[in-house]
C-alpha cells in the first residue's frame, strides 16, 4: 500500500514521514501512508469508532478486506498517525474526491477521521484538522470540503458550525447503520478552504489526482440476484413503450446516449463517464433497462442503483441515473417515467431513492423537487462542469418512498397512469 501511494503521489508529498506536535497533547506523532500492517492497526480504530458510535456506521466497511479494497483506489490517499517512540497506530485519515459530487475528478474532496480515545478531544482534532488534514487536501489541489456529519453527534455538529464556520447544506436520510441504534441521518457539511478566493463558473480546474481506468474484466452488469418486472407504459401521444433489462450488447448504446448527453451538458458532467470501463463499473452493482417502442428501437434508458448518497456497504437507498431521447422526452410522460423507476427501485428491495440533477434543469427539478421544493435535501455548490455551462450547481432530492406515498397502494397508482407488468 504505501509503496504504491508513494510511487504515484511523491511529488505531491515528499515530506513524508511528517512530525506533527499539538499543544494539546503531550509527544509527537508522524504522518504516513500505511503498510498493510498499519492499515490493518487503523481498521481496528474503526472498529472500536464503530463499537463507541463515533462517526462510523457498522456497514461501511463490513470486512477488512472491504476497506482494504476501497483504500487502495489510485484517488483516495490514507494516512496514518502513529507514536514516534511506540510506532503506534493512534490515528487515521483519509482524503477522497467527494461523492456529493459528479465526476470521477471533483474539485471537493470528502475526509473522515478516526483517533485512539487518548488523543480524541476537540482541542486535538481541530489542532490536526486546520494543520495537517485541510493543508493535505490543498496541496492535491482540491477547493474545499463536502462531508458530512452523523446526526448522532450534535456537539460535534454545532462545534464545526458556530466555532468553526463549516456550512451546513442539508440532511440526507438512513446513510448508515449504527451499531447499537440502527439507522441514523447525516448532515451535509462544507468547507472552502480559501473563503477569500475569486470562484470561475467558467474555468476547469481540477485536483492533482491519479484517476484510474477500471477493470471491467470480472464484471457482468444485471447480475443482481433480485429481480424487477418487466414494465409497458402507454405515453400520452397514445403510443407504448416497453421497460425491461439491457441485455449486454445493448450496454453500448446506453452508453453512447451518456457520451451525447456529456459532450452536450445535458443533464451529466463532461468526466461523468469518460470510458466505457468507468460507465461499467458505474452500474457494477445496478439494474439498468431499456426503454423500447414498438419496433424494438432504444428511446432511452432507467436505471436503478445503490445511491452514492449513502455511505453504507449495502444501501437500501437506491439512485436512478436516466436518459430519455429527444423522440419522447418534453411531451409530459416525465412522471410516467418517474413511477416506473419507483416501481423496480421497490422491486429490487430498495426503501427510498435518493439522487441529484443540475439546478439548470428546470423541468427535471419541478417534478423530482415538487412544486414548492419540499423534495430538495440540499443544493451542492459547483458539483459537476457541464459542457457549455462551466461549473454548476446540483439539487439532492428523493427520500423513503413511503413519503411519497408509494409502495403502499402503487400498482393501482401505476394502473391509473396507465403502467402495467409484463
Amino acid at each position: 500500500m504505501r509503496n504504491r501511494k508513494r510511487a504515484l503521489y511523491q511529488d505531491l508529498f515528499p515530506f513524508l514521514p511528517e512530525q506533527f506536535v499539538s499543544c494539546t497533547v503531550d509527544g509527537s506523532v508522524d504522518i504516513d501512508f500505511p503498510t498493510d500492517a498499519e492499515l490493518e492497526e487503523a481498521y481496528q480504530l474503526i472498529n472500536d469508532a464503530i463499537d463507541e458510535e463515533i462517526g462510523f456506521g457498522a456497514d461501511e466497511y463490513p470486512t477488512l478486506e472491504y476497506f482494504v479494497d476501497v483504500m487502495r483506489h489510485d484517488s483516495i490517499l490514507p494516512f496514518v498517525l502513529k507514536e514516534r517512540s511506540s510506532k503506534k497506530v493512534v490515528g487515521f485519515f483519509f482524503t477522497a474526491p467527494t461523492r456529493f459530487h459528479r465526476g470521477v475528478n471533483p474539485i471537493y474532496c470528502d475526509m473522515n477521521i478516526v483517533l485512539h480515545p487518548s488523543y480524541r478531544t476537540f482541542g486535538y482534532l481541530n489542532d490536526f484538522l486546520n494543520s495537517v488534514v485541510w493543508r493535505y487536501a490543498e496541496t492535491l489541489g482540491y477547493e474545499g470540503f463536502i462531508g458530512e456529519h452523523l446526526t448522532n453527534d450534535w456537539k460535534g455538529l454545532k462545534s464545526l458550525v458556530k466555532r468553526q464556520g463549516y456550512e451546513l447544506l442539508g440532511r440526507l436520510p438512513c446513510v448508515t447503520k449504527l451499531k447499537h441504534s440502527g439507522y441514523v441521518d447525516s448532515f451535509i457539511v462544507m468547507k472552502r478552504f480559501n473563503k477569500d478566493a475569486q470562484l470561475c463558473s467558467q474555468t476547469e480546474i481540477r485536483p492533482k489526482l491519479v484517476v484510474p481506468t477500471p477493470d471491467i474484466t470480472k464484471i457482468k452488469v444485471n447480475s443482481q440476484p433480485k429481480k424487477a418486472t418487466k414494465r409497458r407504459c402507454t405515453l400520452l401521444d397514445g403510443r407504448e413503450i416497453v421497460v425491461d433489462y439491457a441485455k449486454e450488447d445493448e450496454l453500448k448504446t446506453i452508453y453512447d446516449f451518456f457520451v451525447k448527453a456529456q459532450k452536450e451538458g445535458d443533464g451529466y458532467a463532461v468526466d461523468e463517464y469518460p470510458t466505457y470501463n468507468h460507465f461499467v463499473f458505474k452500474f457494477r452493482k445496478s439494474h439498468v433497462f431499456t426503454m423500447k417502442v414498438a419496433d424494438g428501437r432504444i428511446v432511452g434508458m432507467m436505471s436503478v442503483i445503490p445511491s452514492r448518497f449513502s455511505r453504507s456497504a449495502e444501501p437500501t437507498i437506491a439512485a436512478g441515473p436516466m436518459y430519455v431521447t429527444h423522440e419522447i422526452r418534453g411531451k409530459g410522460d416525465f412522471p410516467k417515467f418517474l413511477l416506473i423507476q419507483a416501481l423496480l427501485g421497490i422491486e429490487c428491495g430498495y426503501t427510498g431513492s435518493v439522487g441529484d440533477t443540475f439546478v439548470t434543469n428546470k423541468r427535471v427539478v419541478r417534478t423530482s423537487g415538487g412544486n414548492d421544493g419540499s423534495n430538495i435535501i440540499a443544493t451542492i455548490p459547483r458539483s459537476a462542469y457541464a459542457a457549455g455551462q462551466g461549473w454548476v450547481d446540483s439539487h439532492v432530492m428523493g427520500g423513503k418512498f413511503l413519503d411519497f406515498g408509494f409502495a403502499a397502494d402503487v400498482e393501482n397508482l401505476a394502473a391509473n397512469m396507465p403502467i402495467s407488468k409484463l
